[in-house]
């Protein structure tokens, strides 16, 4: 009988071995993973990242245009809650966005836009909106952040390419 239970046993352990090395080789890697040359890199995300519009930029003619009013430090600017949404300021006016994100692909929809509009610089404040809208994918500079390099620059591509906001960090 003991030889029986012996056999059992051994059966058993050896199941929930093999099923713990299974599930050890199914770990997702670390967030902070050697790229390939060695070096540390973080995961890219906007989650908890605030951004300030410096203008739209027309590639075809690498020009930039900036929106009024110029020298209000937090008009235009994005600050990206962990929900998918990130909230807005345009000039007096504080706006909510819902997006989709696919960090893989570099894909960027907004799915819902909400706020107000009263006071806004009508021309620019308007055209913003109309951008953020048409919006549809998106790089980050210095994919490889260390806190010494900010500003780091989010680029919000439409226009098939052709057309996009870039904004600079607001570093903390």
């Amino acid at each position: 009988m003991q030889g029986v239970l012996r056999k059992g046993t051994a059966k058993t352990l050896c199941i929930l071995l093999i099923l713990f090395v299974v599930a050890s080789c199914n770990k997702p890697e670390p967030a902070d993973k050697p790229d390939g040359n060695g070096n540390k890199r973080t995961e890219i995300t906007l989650q908890g990242t605030k951004w300030k519009l410096v203008g739209i930029v027309h590639v075809e003619t690498d020009t930039l245009q900036k929106l009024e009013p110029t020298d209000c430090e937090e008009c235009y600017t994005l600050e990206f809650e962990k929900d998918s949404t990130f909230i807005g300021k345009i000039n007096i006016n504080i706006i909510c966005v819902k997006y989709g994100i696919n960090y893989e692909t570099g894909t960027f929809r907004v799915i819902s836009i909400g706020g107000t509009e009263a006071g806004d610089y009508p021309d620019d404040a308007h055209l913003y909106r109309q951008i953020l809208w048409e919006i549809q994918s998106f790089i980050i500079e210095d994919t490889y952040p260390r806190k010494d390099t900010y500003p780091r620059k989010l680029h919000l591509y439409y226009n098939d390419g052709k057309n996009y906001l870039e904004y600079k960090e607001k570093g903390d």
